[in-house]
């Protein structure tokens, strides 16, 4: 906000509007703020931003609390702004894969909503299911991280992850379930889910006998961040004897 910008004063709360793709309202949040002594007395400095038809850019938490506070809300109109605006202008709390998935999902993009409904039929944690379905993209140069971003998920080959989700999840939640104390299982972190993505591709049979015999070895594998490092564990494994 520039030195030039209008700050304008609305006591209707009502005539705000919130963007349907905009993440939810965090009510703690809303307290938190709510409870601030000071911020009746300085929220004025940091006025909400609203596109031209109202529909709020920045600020929802803030809306929600003067609305409960029962004081003026002060704004600026940010001319042009759309849903896409929220994500450059909503800074002070960082926006992470999983707000962007659901951001996205909310606007209608269909592979963002197959993702969502991978996660909740497989019941993992959508980050890992976030993991499993950027290896089955062919989206040429782009981080996972950046893919989500940028909303360019493009899941070409849903049906090799659903025949690897197939051969794969069952097995690590089993081992997860019998785990004492519980935790996450190496083969559900990035760099085994990686490596065991390309066992798969370069032949489906050697998957499924590190899954056949996966569950003997699970707790012995080592940590390890690096994709080759988890490759060759699994190697050693599909090489043992079966117990």
């Amino acid at each position: 906000m520039n030195a030039n910008t209008k700050i304008l004063v609305e006591k209707d709360h009502s005539k705000f509007k919130i963007f349907s793709e905009n993440r939810p309202v965090t009510y703690a949040h809303v307290m938190k703020i709510c409870d601030n002594e000071s911020f009746p007395l300085k929220y004025m400095l940091n006025p909400i931003i609203v596109n031209e038809n109202m529909y709020v850019i920045d600020g929802q938490h803030r809306l929600q609390a003067l609305t409960m506070l029962n004081l003026p809300v002060y704004y600026v109109i940010q001319e042009g702004g759309d849903c896409m605006s929220i994500i450059n202008y909503q800074t002070s709390k960082k926006w992470t894969v999983e707000d962007f998935i659901r951001f996205y999902a909310r606007r209608g993009l269909r592979d963002f909503n197959y993702l969502l409904e991978y996660r909740e039929r497989y019941e993992i944690s959508l980050f890992t299911a976030a993991t499993l379905v950027r290896c089955f993209c062919e989206v040429k140069g782009k981080s996972k991280s950046s893919i989500f971003r940028e909303g360019i998920l493009d899941i070409t080959h849903k049906d090799k992850l659903e025949d690897f989700s197939y051969l794969y999840i069952p097995v690590v939640k089993k081992i997860q379930t019998d785990m004492k104390p519980k935790k996450i299982p190496q083969p559900f972190h990035e760099s085994y889910i990686r490596a065991a993505v390309e066992i798969y591709y370069q032949d489906r049979a050697r998957l499924k006998i590190l899954m056949d015999k996966l569950p003997n070895y699970c707790t012995s594998i080592p940590n390890t961040s690096k994709e080759n490092e988890a490759r060759e564990n699994f190697e050693i494994i599909i090489a043992r004897r079966a117990r």
